[in-house]
């Protein structure tokens, strides 16, 4: 069925930063006392789910450069590494009306 997933989903997937992002999320992290990043596109992870119910990034499909500053779906704090963790998902209809 046709839907559309708009919000913060707290969930960074590890394919969105270089690896000297990947590594501030870490060191920022670490002096926070947490737990390392959790890549949430791994399998079992939440944006690994949405995948494997044939949702789509829409903002990643849309703009090829998304990656390329300034994000327009990601959060920027002077005192923290660049993360995204807003995101739209959608999911064509199946069947005969839907454009899969």
């Amino acid at each position: 069925e046709q839907c559309l997933i708009v919000g913060d989903l707290n969930a960074l997937c590890r394919s969105d930063y270089s690896e000297t992002e990947w590594g501030a999320h870490e060191q920022y992290n670490g002096a926070q006392g947490w737990d390392a990043p959790v890549d949430e596109a791994a399998r079992g992870g939440v944006l690994s789910l949405l995948k494997d119910a044939r949702f789509v990034d829409a903002h990643a499909a849309v703009r090829a450069d998304w990656h390329v500053p300034p994000w327009s779906a990601h959060v920027r704090d002077d005192n923290r590494p660049p993360y995204r963790i807003d995101y739209m998902w959608c999911r064509a209809p199946a069947g005969a009306g839907g454009r899969r």
